[in-house]
Formats: structure tokens, C-alpha cells, sequence
């Protein structure tokens, strides 16, 4: 964006970017339940899920295709570089987070698939009334390949083997290969991998939806927020190894008290 106002992108450029292609799922079977009027307020609501995970990780918005979103991220250069992965599962919190008001609403819960890549393309500022940055290079096609697979492996995300190269997983994450593709019209073949979040990540955010949840809905009875604390403790307790029984009681000790 600043380049798009200093005039960084008034002569096109290469640059080196990651792409992710972030998909709806069932869309048409959902636009088809909903008729098109509604299926364009819960596009509007599934789009205004996202801003923050999507700022907080300084990913850029190049283009709404329908019930697609592309974002871009100008890769890091001489680092690891996990915005992408990160935006992508705080994408998938924020969503969930809004799971009761797409059920009240709608009827539906929507969520979405993703493919990510990184490679080199030309940047450039087009148009005389209406002007744009404009991205070309193979590394988009094949971004958007990636995510088309994701149905076939069953997954949620898609990553290429270029793109695993420049990321640094987290202890609450774990990689996963799924081996070789070749890509629409070309020879070249593609390693594919995927992230995942372990279980005991996954469980700290149900307990922290769930506590959210209580507190839109006006359930603050302290016993609620105390069995919430001492299933919290139990969750991380049971899945770290960092913990052990005197730092339990400890905790739900100190739990007692605020109780």
C-alpha cells in the first residue's frame, strides 16, 4: 500500500513474494441453499471476519474473487518468514470465534481451504481511471493450483516445498509431506506439505472461544469461570511436559482463592 501512493510501482519491478489463495468451501451448494441476496450477506460477514488476523500478520488484500480471497506478503529477505502460516490458523480462530452468530444468522458455518506458495514476479501500477498493482509470474498459477488440491488430500491447507523453505514451525506446529504433484500444462514436479497445530493448541483456543462466548452472552457466574480455569489447567497439564503435579495444584490452588 505505501508503494501504491509513494509511486514505488509507477515502473514495474521483481520482487520476491509469498501468495496465499484462500478459498471458501461448498460455496455454490452454499449460495445455492441461501439465494443469492442472503449468500452475499454471509460473504460479507465471512469477509469482515478477518481484518485483524489479516493486519496483525501484515499480509496485503490483492484481490476478492468472488468467495476467494489472495493475499501477498513481499518475502522477508535473509529470515524466516511464518506470516503467511500464522495469518492462515489466526484466520481460522477468528472464524470460529464467530461460529454461533453464522449459525443464528445463516444456518451455516462457513470455512475455507488454502494454498500457499513463494516465487518471483513483476510488479506494476496499470490503468488510467481506475488504477491497480498488478502482479504476473508463474508463482500465482501454481499458488492457486496448490489450493485446488486441498479437496483431493482432504486438507485445509497446502504449502509447496519452495515456501517450507522459509519457515521456522513453531513448537505448537508440526509438518506434514505429502509428496509429489505435477503441475497443469508443465513437466516440473512439486513437493506439497502441510502445517498443522497440535492438539494441545487447538484445546487452549477452544477454552479461550468458549470463555469468550460466556462473556458476549452474559453468563458470568463465577462457578462457570472457575470450571473453565480448572479444565484450562488440566488441558495444558495433561498435553506439556513442562508441568508437573506441584505447578497443577498450584494453579487451581491459585484458582480457589480467585474463586
Amino acid at each position: 500500500m505505501i508503494d501504491f501512493f509513494s509511486g514505488g510501482y509507477h515502473l514495474p519491478i521483481e520482487e520476491d513474494r509469498i501468495f496465499m489463495f484462500l478459498d471458501m468451501k461448498s460455496s455454490t451448494t452454499i449460495a445455492e441453499k441461501l439465494g443469492h441476496v442472503q449468500y452475499y450477506k454471509l460473504l460479507d460477514a465471512y469477509y469482515c471476519s478477518f481484518p485483524d488476523a489479516i493486519i496483525d500478520h501484515e499480509g496485503e488484500i490483492y484481490q476478492y474473487v468472488g468467495d476467494e480471497i489472495v493475499l501477498t506478503w513481499k518475502l522477508l529477505p535473509n529470515q524466516k518468514d511464518n506470516r503467511s502460516i500464522d495469518c492462515f490458523f489466526a484466520m481460522k480462530a477468528a472464524l470460529e470465534q464467530e461460529r454461533e452468530m453464522f449459525q443464528e444468522r445463516f444456518g451455516i458455518i462457513p470455512s475455507f481451504k488454502a494454498g500457499i506458495h513463494v516465487g518471483r514476479v513483476t510488479t506494476g501500477q496499470i490503468g488510467a481511471i481506475k488504477k491497480e498493482i498488478i502482479f504476473r509470474g508463474d508463482v500465482l498459477n501454481t499458488a492457486a493450483w496448490i489450493q485446488s488440491l486441498c479437496n483431493s488430500y482432504s486438507l485445509d491447507l497446502i504449502l509447496s516445498g519452495e515456501m517450507i523453505k522459509h519457515l521456522e514451525l513453531g513448537e505448537d506446529q508440526e509438518l506434514g509431506f505429502l509428496g509429489e504433484a505435477v503441475l497443469r500444462g508443465k513437466e516440473e514436479k512439486k513437493e506439497l506439505f502441510t502445517v498443522r497445530e497440535k492438539k494441545a493448541k487447538k484445546m487452549m483456543y477452544s477454552s479461550m472461544l468458549m470463555s469468550n462466548y460466556l462473556s458476549k452472552s452474559d453468563y458470568s457466574l463465577n462457578t462457570t469461570y472457575f470450571l473453565l480455569q480448572v479444565v484450562s489447567f488440566f488441558q495444558v497439564w495433561t498435553l506439556s511436559q513442562f508441568f508437573n503435579y506441584s505447578v497443577l495444584w498450584d494453579n487451581i490452588g491459585a484458582c480457589l482463592v480467585g474463586y
